[in-house]
């Protein structure tokens, strides 16, 4: 698991329950950055529920020559309104939790199946909302475990 500093921005240790989750998330998002994805969006809200990252592996790329054969692209967007023409690669919707201590279990047992259930239904109405086509879709978890000023970060891909 990587290692990462993990403190309020200055000396102090974090104990703010809020202000530990607000920098599990940036220390979330700056690991998946370093592995090459592109954050393009952070704590979207929808009447479902939250999505802590939104998260894309691929550049944008032309789907004219990579996917559809001739004229296909325009059948697929007159009969489903979505602009095939922008494509990218797999989209991650990443639930970050973060823990200072194991009473409570893992950060990603707090993943329970009524929370997948609103993250599938937020990123539904995020996908909807775009203007580009993810061929591939993948539910996340991202695990922070605080320890003192250090942080270690454990990444769930496709866990549910």
């Amino acid at each position: 698991m990587p290692n990462c500093l993990f403190t309020g921005g200055g000396d102090d240790i974090i104990f703010n329950k809020q202000e530990i989750g607000r920098r599990g998330e940036a220390v979330a998002a700056e690991f998946l950055e370093r592995k090459g994805l592109v954050i393009a969006e952070r704590n979207y809200r929808s009447r479902w529920g939250e999505l802590d990252l939104v998260a894309v592996d691929m550049p944008e790329i032309d789907a004219d020559s990579v996917f559809w054969e001739e004229g296909e692209m325009d059948e697929i967007r007159q009969r489903t309104g979505v602009n095939v023409q922008k494509t990218w690669g797999t989209v991650h919707f990443v639930e970050v939790k973060t823990r200072t201590g194991t009473e409570y279990g893992t950060p990603g047992e707090a993943v329970t199946y009524s929370k997948q259930q609103k993250i599938r239904k937020t990123a539904l109405l995020w996908l909807q909302e775009q203007d580009r086509y993810f061929p591939c879709v993948s539910f996340d978890v991202i695990e922070v475990w605080v320890v003192g000023k250090t942080a270690k970060i454990r990444w769930l891909p496709h866990c549910f």
